[in-house]
């Protein structure tokens, strides 16, 4: 998938959450979760 697609993927507000993953605690640790409308964070996670 290039940018461009993605890109219209986000201006079409077809994703309610994006989830941010790391892999500071095992694989698939939850980061931050953003709104997909605002784009404002509704949860971070600490790492250590």
């Amino acid at each position: 998938m290039n940018k461009s697609s993605m890109k219209e993927l986000f201006e079409e507000n077809i994703f309610e959450r994006f989830l941010i993953l790391d892999r500071s605690k095992g694989v698939g640790t939850i980061k931050e979760i953003i709104d997909g409308f605002s784009f404002k964070p509704i949860y971070s996670g600490k790492s250590d």
